[in-house]
């Protein structure tokens, strides 16, 4: 992965900083991009700091879907990696049935990176090199449940989309990997219930993109969720909407 350029959509989330900080600190120069350009200069300095590499940043909105195209278009130097860390959670007492919050909820985790990894797939696709989608997800899209069904079907969306660009860019040198993290300790999840052993350190969720990328996979989940999931996604649906977790 030495000499690759790393986009990360979302640049000032968590995941994203420490998969900056993975991949720059095995030579990879690295792109951020977010709608908060003084959050990223600091990021941009301690990463130019720590590992002499080059660090570019980029005001980005994942709701301005009609900039996408030309954002990655208009970049001079073209990422060889495309990470998008964008997301925002409310669970269902939150949204209450809020038509603006459930917009914000569909458009960031759904649509707005769909449309943005579209664009990046049009860009990757035409470099002579290995290139690289990551769709940083979660496990709450494979399966609806009611303390979060907004936020799983943007999700579940997500995968979807990811599913099928995979399948359309194989046999190319593009590889699309989705990340369909459980419980991550980030601000994004700090007022979560997490229970320590399902729990992963956003460290580790970096190691797994860096290795998914290494390795090309395709789906990849932070420990023991690909398990877990596998036995809620088998659940029969008459007991299923019985349970409440």
């Amino acid at each position: 992965m030495k000499n690759k350029i790393i986009m990360l959509l979302g640049g000032n989330s968590d995941i994203a900083i420490a998969t900056a900080h993975k991949f720059a600190k095995k030579g990879c120069d690295i792109q951020l991009a977010s709608r908060n350009l003084d959050h990223l200069k600091k990021t941009q300095s301690d990463l130019k700091k720590l590992y002499n590499i080059k660090c570019w940043i980029y005001e980005f909105d994942i709701e301005k879907i009609e900039s996408h195209l030309g954002f990655f278009q208009n970049l001079e130097e073209k990422p060889h990696i495309v990470i998008c860390a964008v997301g925002f959670f409310n669970n269902e007492k939150e949204i209450n049935g809020n038509i603006e919050k459930t917009l914000k909820i569909i458009n960031t985790n759904y649509l707005g990176p769909s449309i943005a990894l579209e664009a990046a797939a049009k860009v990757l696709i035409t470099i002579p090199e290995k290139t690289y989608i990551v769709g940083i997800s979660s496990v709450s899209g494979d399966r609806g449940r009611s303390k979060t069904y907004t936020y799983g079907s943007a999700k579940a969306g997500f995968n979807e989309y990811l599913s099928g660009l995979r399948q359309k860019y194989n046999g190319t040198n593009l590889n699309v990997i989705t990340f369909k993290p459980g419980f991550v300790k980030t601000k994004m999840s700090k007022n979560l219930n997490k229970p320590n052993f399902f729990t992963s350190t956003k460290e580790e969720a970096a190691e797994i993109i860096y290795k998914a990328c290494e390795t090309n996979k395709n789906i990849v989940y932070t420990k023991y969720w690909k398990i877990i999931m596998g036995f809620i996604k088998i659940i029969p649906e008459n007991i299923f909407k019985k349970l409440k977790f």
